[in-house]
């Protein structure tokens, strides 16, 4: 801590020697790719480049540099191994300390809202822990090699449509439990030194002016210490965004936003200190940046083919084999005959999907295509090729040909690969599909193929989900996703066995487009859009609907054959469930496996999914070996958002935790009692009764004002009453004021709420006074004040006369005011004490039922005096 606290003074110090003008003039880029610095006061800039699976370093002419192509994070995702996302993230940060670069534009963390993104093969997935954690992998990888990242685009950055300008409409509690939950994880949890925020609005606040997300949430709750900036020319009012926290502006704007800030801050329409945080924040990162550049002399940087084969390898571990009847696969080559006719069919074969379009896309050194690598894999069979469609537009005629010539080859071959997939057109940064539909001229060759053959593989290239309908009834698919530059030799390590197939989905594949949670609410009008589905994204929709899907979340077939074999919870570690999962594997070979661990809480108080991801693990397994294998749930997964009280919180309860091999997959069921003690909810005046009794202190109060009645009245409430139950206790507390006639003020009302959320020790004087009223004394001396009112009307005005009376009577209510203090007229016109004198008690009578330390009887005496002095 001292040492941090000397770092920020020197930092101060440092702000301190700039003038406003140059204070304001780092709040911009100083080019399209790199921040302002000013060498004579050791202000370092540092330079950022396009991420995040390949270093995109941009030449002056808009070319980029060569750089190995990583499979994208759709593909890399279904790994679901975080010590695979750190050793590419480390290899792309090499590769950025060879071409200067100090901070990756990445990872990008948006969850899949809808599978027609456009950019959603920039994402992870529709789970927002996995997501999260491999967003946390990534940066911790980045940053072993001395190289920040940029996490982005924070936050609810869900689709291309209007991004620029869209108002997302969504709940505070969908927002943290699904939506910011990914940033959430990885920065409390890693560190960047970066957070970009995205280009839409957010509730009708734009992301780059959000002060709740970027000083709120980073600063104040998560303590995050890095740099906010704005996706490039995401700033629509630069004043605001620098109220709200946003440090960083980019590109460039040629001084005139930093001119404006300036300005604003002369005439004080924006605080200086705004400015100086920023400022401090953007030193500090340059001083950051400045230490990796001096710590990178001592590294050893991989070759270029050593990053190569680490994207085969990563590219073959995340490919999901969705198919395999009849153990078609693999199709290892030395047991194939060497008459054996393999015949590959389509265009991607030849001309393969590597990524994505848009800001994202790499310079790739070496592509190594499928077609090229068949060549070599299976050289010793017969191996053919047949385009079947073009990827460009072609005449009917000319389709119709590609695919006769593909049909006639497929009737003399024993085993045919079929590639299939979207066109580069399709997906890309900037726009979003229309449907999940593969080409129709594709759908009708594998259609034709799949009628005629008996071994067919289909091959699925794609950055955003397809449905698979019609693939599901080929003998084999696989869904390679985009491959990155060694999709060719990745692919026939699965296709061949040399790699045993372990990638599973990170988000559902449906049957139809219409089933789709946002289906309804995508991508909105052009204005707005409506997250009206809430919290039910991905496989929380479905399942909540019970719903068909045609491969669910998690699912992805081995070659090899698992059991798991139990599934137990070992200990409450306090802050973590430990559970041991065993697992077989009946094949000869090793194979990995990903064990997924879910939970639920079916008598849960608040809405939930039926489940949600709580922990997984990727494992290697032994040929014929049982491994044992601990996995730990830490408890703050079992959270849900309380929006009462904007914070989380575990309930106390039944839980259900499930293990297997995907959502829908899973053997084993165990139940678990988590006692956190009893977290009552924060009351707000919008707190139905019902919700103040669920609190320890609104039950007392309420059950004092029951008795309370009782003792006035004689009756009992039933509280099993229909009415009560469903008025009365749904009944706000803001409206209470009004429906007590006045008797609780909402003054008295705000004391009431303080007191139930435990924010002071008692109610105040007057609340206790009410507590100690003897119920029956007061029901006697109301009666006799009734029966004996006519004889006191004719008596001389003293503390004998009813209470009604003396206020009609200017003198007499002079004399009250005087006594009650300098708010006296005020306090006799309350509602409440018009009420009491409509009982026609006398004062006498009043103090007889009130607590003697609340109005003691010399001060009655001393009332009565000044009373009857105004007759003498």
């Amino acid at each position: 801590m001292k040492k941090r606290d000397q770092a920020t003074t020197a930092i101060r110090a440092k702000r301190r020697k700039l003038t406003l003008k140059q204070r304001c003039s780092l709040l911009s880029g100083q080019s399209k790719w790199s921040s302002q610095g000013i060498p004579e006061q050791e202000i370092y800039p540092f330079v950022m480049s396009d991420g995040p699976h390949g270093l995109r370093r941009e030449k002056e002419d808009g070319s980029s540099y060569p750089a190995t192509c990583f499979p994208p994070e759709v593909t890399l995702s279904c790994s679901w191994d975080p010590k695979m996302v750190y050793r590419v993230a480390a290899a792309i940060a090499e590769e950025a300390v060879a071409q200067g670069v100090d901070v990756i534009l990445g990872p990008g963390l948006n969850i899949k809202r809808s599978p027609l993104c456009g950019r959603n093969f920039e994402y992870f997935s529709e789970e927002p822990l996995l997501s999260g954690t491999l967003g946390k992998a990534y940066i911790e990888g980045a940053k072993s090699r001395c190289v920040e990242t940029c996490v982005k685009h924070f936050f609810a950055n869900n689709q291309e449509s209007n991004r620029m300008t869209i108002d997302v409409r969504l709940s505070e509690k969908a927002a943290r439990e699904i939506y910011i939950r990914p940033f959430e994880i990885a920065i409390r949890g890693a560190d960047p030194g970066m957070v970009m925020a995205a280009y839409n609005q957010i509730n009708g606040t734009y992301a780059t002016e959000h002060r709740h997300a970027l000083t709120t949430l980073l600063r104040d709750q998560w303590h995050y210490r890095g740099v906010t900036v704005s996706d490039w020319s995401a700033v629509q009012n630069r004043e605001s965004s620098v109220r709200a926290g946003l440090d960083l502006e980019m590109p460039d704007s040629d001084g005139v936003n930093d001119e404006k800030v300036y300005r604003a801050v002369r005439r004080l329409a924006l605080p200086e200190g705004c400015v100086n945080r920023s400022v401090e924040r953007l030193i500090a990162f340059g001083e950051r940046c400045e230490a990796n550049r001096q710590a990178r002399r001592e590294l050893t940087l991989s070759s270029t083919a050593a990053h190569h084969q680490l994207a085969r390898r990563a590219a073959a571990e995340s490919i999901v084999l969705l198919e395999n009847k009849h153990q078609l696969l693999p199709l290892v080559p030395e047991k194939l005959p060497r008459d054996h006719r393999l015949l590959v069919v389509g265009a991607l074969a030849e001309t393969p999907r590597l990524q994505g379009g848009g800001s994202s896309q790499v310079n790739a050194n070496w592509i190594e295509t499928p077609w090229d690598s068949l060549k070599a894999v299976y050289a010793d069979v017969q191996l053919d090729y047949a385009e079947g469609y073009a990827l460009s537009a072609v005449s009917d005629n000319e389709q119709q040909a590609l695919s006769a010539r593909a049909l006639k080859k497929a009737a003399q071959a024993d085993t045919v690969l079929l590639f299939v997939g979207l066109p580069e057109s399709a997906e890309s940064e900037s726009w979003d599909r229309s449907d999940m539909n593969l080409p129709v001229d594709q759908l009708k060759l594998m259609d034709q193929l799949t009628a005629a053959h008996h071994r067919v593989v289909v091959i699925v290239q794609n950055g955003g989900a397809v449905l698979l309908g019609h693939a599901a009834c080929a003998d084999a698919v696989l869904e390679a996703w985009l491959g990155g530059e060694a999709c060719g030799p990745a692919l026939c390590d699965v296709l061949s066995g040399k790699v045993i197939p372990s990638g599973k989905l990170t988000e559902t594949i449906p049957k139809r487009l219409e089933d789709t949670p946002a289906y309804l609410n995508f991508p909105g009008d052009g204005r707005e859009v409506d997250y009206g589905e809430g919290i039910y994204a991905g496989y929380r929709f479905y399942d909540a609907k019970h719903l068909a899907v045609q491969y669910p979340f998690g699912y992805g077939l081995s070659y090899a054959e698992f059991e798991y074999t139990g599934f137990s919870l070992k200990e409450d570690a306090g802050d973590a469930l430990i559970f041991e999962v065993k697992l077989k594997n009946h094949s000869d070979f090793a194979a990995k496996e990903t064990i997924q661990i879910y939970v639920g809480m079916p008598d849960s108080a608040v809405s939930r999914p039926p489940k949600v991801l709580a922990a997984y693990q990727k494992v290697d397994v032994p040929a014929g070996a049982v491994k044992h294998v601990t996995i730990a749930v830490p408890k703050d997964r079992l959270a849900y958002f309380d929006t009462g009280s904007h914070q989380w919180r575990i309930e106390s309860g039944t839980y259900c935790f499930y293990c297997g091999a995907s959502s829908r997959n899973l053997k084993f069921k165990r139940s678990a009692v988590i006692d956190m003690g009893h977290a009552e909810p924060v009351i707000t005046a919008n707190s139905t009764v019902q919700e103040v009794l669920r609190t320890e202190r609104g039950q007392a109060l309420f059950q004092q004002a029951v008795d309370f009645y009782y003792k006035l009245t004689g009756f009992e409430l039933d509280m099993h009453d229909d009415f009560i139950v469903h008025s009365v206790m749904a009944t706000p507390l803001a409206k209470v004021p009004m429906l007590s006639g006045g008797m609780l003020t909402d003054r008295m009302l705000r004391r009431v709420i303080r007191y139930i959320n435990h924010d002071v020790r008692h109610l105040g004087i007057g609340f206790l006074a009410a507590r100690e009223v003897n119920g029956p004394k007061v029901v006697e001396t109301l009666i006799r004040a009734r029966t004996t009112y006519s004889k006191n009307q004719a008596a001389p005005y003293s503390v004998d006369t009813p209470i009604d009376l003396l206020l009609a009577s200017p003198e007499h209510r002079a004399v009250l005011a005087s006594l009650l203090g300098p708010k006296g007229e005020t306090i006799l016109s309350h509602a409440a004490v018009r009420a009491l004198a409509k009982t026609h008690l006398t004062l006498r009578q009043l103090q007889a039922i009130t607590p003697l330390h609340l109005f003691k009887k010399s001060a009655l005496e001393q009332i009565n005096t000044k009373l009857k002095a105004i007759h003498l």
